[in-house]
């Protein structure tokens, strides 16, 4: 059994207290009760876990049109069986959504977006990339860092068994997708699809704004602007992005999306520091599922990790 919405519950605190810019508010003048932070805290969990479940009906959907436009055989029997964790994994986040947090939040603008344009393009490998490489590639990096810092078990128990999933899920899709773009397509075609890539890890990189948490709590006490900047900056903010492109930037690579041509312009937004980190192929089940702990609790965080801070602005918001 898991926990209920329960505030008063530390010993299964779904989020570490870094998540939330507490200091930042109270500079406005805000003040919350321990209950009230909890309060809080949870409500970013429900956001947070709502965009999982959407992002996993987006992977339902588009996985179920990939398998049926395909060409060959193999992959239509592998894409059956993600089909069915698709599913899955839409209907575990939905019921713990459901039951134990009793919230849910509207799919991201930028989530959205992505998903419609997968669902309308004609094209099988843009389809496939586009959930393959960047939506399961970005999710398993957002579940590695929740299923590392949560203390919640029954949470912390369903993202293991989700992170397995996701990783055989990319791990299928390098290997699919390599021969396909470095042997099969012009270098026109390729482009298109590397300047792609590159323009959705842009638009996923700041898409965990949580604006609805903000209105429901913060509004016309709080600049919006503020509160984006401390999302952005948030140590466990931070970390977060920094494990998604930990998982997706090498899978880039790896696949053949990533010429000295784009790659420039990953170095303006401060990403190839993951550049030659551990594609799919080399990703153990250890390296998905460490716990390392509840997060950054400290005004201090690793140097790369503020790095990376400062690369994220609300102004590039999609």
């Amino acid at each position: 059994m898991g926990t209920r919405r329960h505030p008063d519950n530390p010993d299964a605190q779904i989020l570490p207290r870094s998540f939330v810019p507490f200091k930042e508010i109270e500079g406005f003048g805000v003040r919350l009760t321990a209950l009230e932070e909890r309060n809080l805290t949870w409500d970013i969990a429900a956001w947070l876990l709502s965009q999982f479940m959407h992002g996993e009906q987006g992977a339902l959907f588009a996985s179920a049109q990939v398998t049926e436009c395909v060409h060959w055989t193999d992959a239509k029997l592998y894409g059956a069986t993600q089909v069915m964790d698709e599913g899955r994994h839409l209907e575990v986040f939905l019921r713990y959504l459901d039951t134990k947090l009793e919230k849910i939040y509207t799919v991201n603008d930028n989530l959205f977006v992505l998903i419609d344009e997968l669902m309308t393009d004609g094209r099988w490998d843009f389809k496939f990339l586009g959930m393959q490489i960047m939506i399961e590639g970005l999710a398993l990096g957002a579940f590695t860092t929740i299923f590392q810092q949560t203390r919640e078990p029954l949470l912390k128990q369903l993202l293991k068994m989700v992170i397995q999933d996701e990783a055989r899920h990319v791990h299928y899709g390098v290997l699919a997708l390599r021969d396909h773009i470095t042997q099969n397509i012009s270098e026109k075609e390729r482009r298109e699809r590397e300047d792609w890539v590159y323009e959705v890890a842009l638009l996923m990189r700041n898409r965990f704004l949580m604006h609805e948490v903000y209105e429901e709590w913060f509004s016309h006490k709080v600049p919006l602007k503020v509160w984006d900047q401390q999302m952005l900056d948030s140590p466990s903010m931070v970390k977060f992005r920094s494990i998604m492109f930990e998982r997706l930037i090498p899978n880039l690579e790896y696949i053949g999306l990533m010429s000295d041509r784009i790659k420039t312009h990953y170095e303006k937004s401060g990403l190839t520091r993951y550049l030659g980190g551990k594609n799919a192929t080399q990703l153990t089940e250890d390296d998905l599922t460490v716990d390392a702990g509840t997060g950054y609790d400290s005004d201090e965080m690793p140097a790369e990790l503020q790095e990376l801070a400062a690369g994220a602005s609300p102004s590039r918001v999609g």
